[in-house]
Protein backbone atom coordinates (compact mmCIF):
# COMPACT_ATOMS: atom_id res chain seq x y z
CA UNK A 1 0.00 0.00 0.00
CA UNK A 2 1.35 3.45 -0.96
CA UNK A 3 1.16 5.80 1.66
CA UNK A 4 0.73 9.61 0.59
CA UNK A 5 3.46 12.36 1.68
CA UNK A 6 2.04 15.56 2.42
CA UNK A 7 3.43 18.51 0.36
CA UNK A 8 3.57 22.34 -0.43
CA UNK A 9 4.11 22.86 -4.46
CA UNK A 10 6.19 25.46 -4.84
CA UNK A 11 6.31 27.69 -8.21
CA UNK A 12 7.92 30.51 -9.21
CA UNK A 13 8.99 32.20 -12.71
CA UNK A 14 10.79 35.90 -13.14
CA UNK A 15 11.33 38.19 -16.24
CA UNK A 16 15.06 37.57 -15.51
CA UNK A 17 17.00 36.85 -18.67
CA UNK A 18 18.26 33.39 -16.72
CA UNK A 19 14.40 32.64 -16.77
CA UNK A 20 13.59 32.62 -20.22
CA UNK A 21 13.85 29.06 -20.58
CA UNK A 22 11.88 27.93 -17.41
CA UNK A 23 8.23 26.96 -17.64
CA UNK A 24 5.59 29.32 -17.07
CA UNK A 25 3.86 29.04 -13.67
CA UNK A 26 0.93 27.03 -15.20
CA UNK A 27 2.93 24.81 -17.05
CA UNK A 28 5.11 23.91 -14.35
CA UNK A 29 2.03 23.16 -11.84
CA UNK A 30 0.42 20.52 -14.42
CA UNK A 31 3.64 18.83 -14.45
CA UNK A 32 4.20 19.12 -11.04
CA UNK A 33 0.21 17.88 -10.16
CA UNK A 34 0.96 14.81 -12.78
CA UNK A 35 4.38 13.82 -10.89
CA UNK A 36 2.94 14.08 -7.76
CA UNK A 37 -0.18 11.82 -8.38
CA UNK A 38 2.47 9.26 -9.79
CA UNK A 39 4.76 9.74 -6.80
CA UNK A 40 2.09 9.84 -4.10
CA UNK A 41 2.32 13.08 -3.05
CA UNK A 42 -0.48 14.67 -1.67
CA UNK A 43 -0.39 18.57 -2.45
CA UNK A 44 -1.49 20.41 0.52
CA UNK A 45 -1.31 23.78 -0.88
CA UNK A 46 0.36 25.48 -3.94
CA UNK A 47 2.30 28.15 -3.46
CA UNK A 48 2.97 30.84 -6.15
CA UNK A 49 5.05 33.90 -7.05
CA UNK A 50 6.49 36.21 -9.74
CA UNK A 51 9.48 37.40 -8.59
CA UNK A 52 13.62 37.11 -9.37
CA UNK A 53 15.28 34.45 -6.93
CA UNK A 54 18.77 36.37 -7.02
CA UNK A 55 18.17 38.20 -3.81
CA UNK A 56 16.59 37.04 -0.90
CA UNK A 57 13.53 38.31 0.08
CA UNK A 58 10.65 36.59 -1.81
CA UNK A 59 7.60 37.33 0.11
CA UNK A 60 5.82 34.18 -0.83
CA UNK A 61 9.59 32.39 -0.13
CA UNK A 62 9.87 33.97 2.83
CA UNK A 63 6.43 32.82 4.36
CA UNK A 64 7.50 29.29 3.14
CA UNK A 65 10.54 29.53 5.65
CA UNK A 66 8.60 30.75 8.30
CA UNK A 67 5.72 27.71 8.07
CA UNK A 68 8.72 25.45 7.70
CA UNK A 69 10.30 26.57 11.37
CA UNK A 70 6.64 26.48 12.86
CA UNK A 71 6.44 22.93 11.96
CA UNK A 72 3.31 23.57 9.68
CA UNK A 73 5.50 22.35 6.46
CA UNK A 74 7.59 19.52 6.54
CA UNK A 75 8.12 18.45 2.55
CA UNK A 76 8.40 21.07 -0.59
CA UNK A 77 7.86 20.05 -4.30
CA UNK A 78 9.30 22.28 -6.92
CA UNK A 79 10.05 21.55 -10.81
CA UNK A 80 13.94 22.80 -10.26
CA UNK A 81 15.82 23.49 -7.21
CA UNK A 82 17.05 26.94 -9.01
CA UNK A 83 13.44 27.40 -8.38
CA UNK A 84 13.97 27.89 -4.51
CA UNK A 85 16.91 29.27 -4.71
CA UNK A 86 19.79 31.30 -6.83
CA UNK A 87 21.48 32.89 -3.98
CA UNK A 88 23.32 31.30 -1.10
CA UNK A 89 21.30 32.62 1.68
CA UNK A 90 18.04 30.94 0.79
CA UNK A 91 19.86 27.35 -0.58
CA UNK A 92 21.84 27.81 2.90
CA UNK A 93 18.74 28.27 5.04
CA UNK A 94 16.48 25.16 3.30
CA UNK A 95 19.64 23.15 3.78
CA UNK A 96 19.40 23.94 7.37
CA UNK A 97 16.00 23.26 7.68
CA UNK A 98 16.70 19.58 6.46
CA UNK A 99 20.02 18.76 8.72
CA UNK A 100 18.02 20.39 11.80
CA UNK A 101 14.52 17.86 10.74
CA UNK A 102 12.78 20.76 9.82
CA UNK A 103 11.48 19.81 6.74
CA UNK A 104 11.40 16.26 5.53
CA UNK A 105 12.22 16.32 1.68
CA UNK A 106 12.75 18.81 -1.11
CA UNK A 107 11.68 16.73 -3.73
CA UNK A 108 11.84 17.60 -7.55
CA UNK A 109 11.41 15.30 -10.67
CA UNK A 110 15.17 15.29 -11.13
CA UNK A 111 15.58 13.87 -7.46
CA UNK A 112 14.37 13.87 -3.49
CA UNK A 113 16.86 15.47 -0.76
CA UNK A 114 16.69 15.00 2.65
CA UNK A 115 19.20 15.53 5.98
CA UNK A 116 21.10 13.18 4.88
CA UNK A 117 24.70 14.37 4.90
CA UNK A 118 25.20 13.01 1.03
CA UNK A 119 22.08 14.40 0.54
CA UNK A 120 23.24 17.75 1.90
CA UNK A 121 26.56 17.87 0.41
CA UNK A 122 24.73 17.57 -3.17
CA UNK A 123 22.40 19.98 -2.40
CA UNK A 124 24.93 22.79 -1.29
CA UNK A 125 26.52 21.86 -5.09
CA UNK A 126 23.44 22.19 -7.02
CA UNK A 127 22.28 25.83 -4.99
CA UNK A 128 26.05 26.45 -5.57
CA UNK A 129 26.02 25.98 -9.19
CA UNK A 130 22.55 27.73 -9.59
CA UNK A 131 24.34 30.89 -7.33
CA UNK A 132 27.66 30.83 -10.15
CA UNK A 133 25.25 30.60 -13.07
CA UNK A 134 22.89 33.82 -12.04
CA UNK A 135 26.54 35.50 -10.94
CA UNK A 136 27.79 34.86 -14.55
CA UNK A 137 24.73 35.98 -16.16
CA UNK A 138 24.62 39.19 -14.15
CA UNK A 139 28.39 40.13 -15.92
CA UNK A 140 27.86 39.15 -18.76
CA UNK A 141 24.64 41.50 -18.94
CA UNK A 142 27.04 44.00 -17.55
CA UNK A 143 29.64 42.97 -19.93
CA UNK A 144 27.30 43.42 -22.51
CA UNK A 145 25.60 46.90 -21.73
CA UNK A 146 29.00 48.46 -21.03
CA UNK A 147 29.49 47.18 -25.10
CA UNK A 148 26.43 49.08 -26.04
CA UNK A 149 27.34 52.25 -24.35
CA UNK A 150 30.73 52.29 -25.77
CA UNK A 151 29.02 52.15 -29.25
CA UNK A 152 27.15 55.22 -28.14
CA UNK A 153 23.71 53.70 -27.86
CA UNK A 154 21.85 52.87 -24.22
CA UNK A 155 20.58 49.40 -22.95
CA UNK A 156 17.09 50.57 -21.55
CA UNK A 157 14.36 52.42 -23.29
CA UNK A 158 15.07 55.56 -25.47
CA UNK A 159 14.11 58.94 -22.91
CA UNK A 160 11.22 60.95 -23.93
CA UNK A 161 11.16 62.35 -27.18
CA UNK A 162 12.93 59.48 -28.82
CA UNK A 163 12.55 55.77 -29.96
CA UNK A 164 14.16 52.76 -30.87
CA UNK A 165 14.65 50.76 -34.41
CA UNK A 166 16.34 47.54 -33.92
CA UNK A 167 18.80 47.88 -36.99
CA UNK A 168 21.29 44.94 -36.29
CA UNK A 169 19.64 41.33 -35.85
CA UNK A 170 20.53 39.68 -32.35
CA UNK A 171 20.86 42.93 -30.75
CA UNK A 172 17.23 43.20 -28.94
CA UNK A 173 17.46 45.75 -27.04
CA UNK A 174 20.24 47.59 -28.51
CA UNK A 175 18.61 49.64 -31.08
CA UNK A 176 19.34 52.75 -32.89
CA UNK A 177 18.38 55.63 -31.31
CA UNK A 178 16.05 57.97 -33.19
CA UNK A 179 13.94 61.14 -32.51
CA UNK A 180 10.20 60.29 -32.13
CA UNK A 181 8.28 61.92 -34.91
CA UNK A 182 5.35 62.90 -32.79
CA UNK A 183 7.24 64.14 -29.69
CA UNK A 184 10.71 65.25 -30.28
CA UNK A 185 9.75 68.42 -31.49
CA UNK A 186 7.58 69.10 -28.24
CA UNK A 187 10.16 67.85 -25.64
CA UNK A 188 12.72 70.21 -27.94
CA UNK A 189 10.27 73.13 -26.94
CA UNK A 190 10.13 72.40 -23.33
CA UNK A 191 14.05 72.79 -23.30
CA UNK A 192 13.64 76.11 -25.08
CA UNK A 193 11.17 77.35 -22.88
CA UNK A 194 13.19 76.52 -19.96
CA UNK A 195 16.24 78.51 -21.54
CA UNK A 196 14.08 81.06 -21.96
CA UNK A 197 13.04 81.73 -18.51
CA UNK A 198 9.96 79.91 -17.50
CA UNK A 199 9.59 78.05 -15.15
CA UNK A 200 9.66 73.84 -15.04
CA UNK A 201 6.08 73.39 -13.60
CA UNK A 202 5.01 76.46 -16.04
CA UNK A 203 6.11 74.07 -18.97
CA UNK A 204 4.69 71.32 -18.14
CA UNK A 205 1.44 72.54 -17.45
CA UNK A 206 1.85 74.19 -21.29
CA UNK A 207 3.10 70.87 -22.38
CA UNK A 208 0.81 68.54 -21.08
CA UNK A 209 -2.15 70.90 -20.98
CA UNK A 210 -2.04 72.39 -24.31
CA UNK A 211 0.72 70.48 -26.24
CA UNK A 212 -0.89 67.15 -25.34
CA UNK A 213 2.64 65.91 -24.78
CA UNK A 214 2.28 62.39 -23.63
CA UNK A 215 4.90 59.13 -22.70
CA UNK A 216 4.74 56.58 -24.96
CA UNK A 217 2.99 53.84 -23.87
CA UNK A 218 4.81 50.29 -23.02
CA UNK A 219 3.30 46.30 -22.69
CA UNK A 220 2.41 47.53 -19.05
CA UNK A 221 1.61 51.17 -18.80
CA UNK A 222 -0.50 53.41 -21.30
CA UNK A 223 0.04 56.51 -22.93
CA UNK A 224 -0.24 59.00 -20.20
CA UNK A 225 0.73 62.58 -19.62
CA UNK A 226 4.04 63.40 -18.27
CA UNK A 227 4.24 63.78 -14.24
CA UNK A 228 6.19 67.19 -13.06
CA UNK A 229 8.63 64.70 -11.49
CA UNK A 230 9.50 63.17 -15.34
CA UNK A 231 9.98 66.41 -16.12
CA UNK A 232 12.70 67.20 -13.72
CA UNK A 233 14.29 63.99 -14.97
CA UNK A 234 14.31 64.67 -18.80
CA UNK A 235 15.78 67.86 -17.97
CA UNK A 236 18.69 66.68 -15.60
CA UNK A 237 19.66 63.91 -18.96
CA UNK A 238 22.60 64.61 -20.65
CA UNK A 239 21.54 62.07 -23.18
CA UNK A 240 19.32 65.25 -24.31
CA UNK A 241 23.07 66.54 -24.61
CA UNK A 242 24.26 63.93 -26.94
CA UNK A 243 25.43 61.76 -24.21
CA UNK A 244 25.22 58.11 -22.67
CA UNK A 245 25.72 58.53 -18.93
CA UNK A 246 25.85 54.14 -17.20
CA UNK A 247 27.28 53.29 -13.63
CA UNK A 248 28.81 56.83 -13.63
CA UNK A 249 30.58 56.66 -17.08
CA UNK A 250 29.96 59.26 -19.70
CA UNK A 251 30.18 57.98 -23.02
CA UNK A 252 29.15 59.91 -26.50
CA UNK A 253 26.14 59.16 -27.88
CA UNK A 254 25.68 58.20 -31.54
CA UNK A 255 22.03 60.12 -31.38
CA UNK A 256 20.89 62.87 -33.27
CA UNK A 257 21.56 65.71 -29.73
CA UNK A 258 18.04 67.78 -28.63
CA UNK A 259 20.05 70.96 -26.68
CA UNK A 260 23.90 71.41 -26.96
CA UNK A 261 26.07 71.03 -23.99
CA UNK A 262 26.43 74.86 -23.19
CA UNK A 263 22.20 74.71 -23.41
CA UNK A 264 22.36 71.68 -21.11
CA UNK A 265 24.48 72.88 -18.05
CA UNK A 266 22.51 76.31 -18.25
CA UNK A 267 19.43 74.60 -17.97
CA UNK A 268 20.91 73.20 -15.08
CA UNK A 269 22.07 76.36 -13.38
CA UNK A 270 18.38 77.72 -13.85
CA UNK A 271 16.91 74.85 -11.85
CA UNK A 272 19.21 75.33 -9.15
CA UNK A 273 18.54 78.86 -8.88
CA UNK A 274 14.83 78.02 -8.54
CA UNK A 275 15.79 75.36 -5.99
CA UNK A 276 18.02 77.78 -3.78
CA UNK A 277 15.19 80.75 -3.88
CA UNK A 278 12.19 77.80 -2.80
CA UNK A 279 14.52 77.37 0.37
CA UNK A 280 15.26 80.93 1.14
CA UNK A 281 11.63 81.21 0.71
CA UNK A 282 10.97 78.23 3.48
Amino acid sequence: MNIQRACVLYARKSTDCEDKQILSIPAQLSELRQFAERSCLEISSELTESYSAREPGRPVFSQLLTDIAAGKIERILSWKLDRLARNPVDGGTLIHCLGKGLLKEIVTPEGTYTGAGDSKFMLSVLFGAATKMTDDLSQGVRRGNRAICERGRIPGMAPLGYMKIRDLPGFRGAGKVVPDPARFELVRRVWQRVLAGDTVADVWRQATQKWALTVRGTRNLAIRPPSPAYFYAILSNRFYAGQVVHHGEVYQGEHQPMVTLAEFEEVQRLMHRVECALLKER
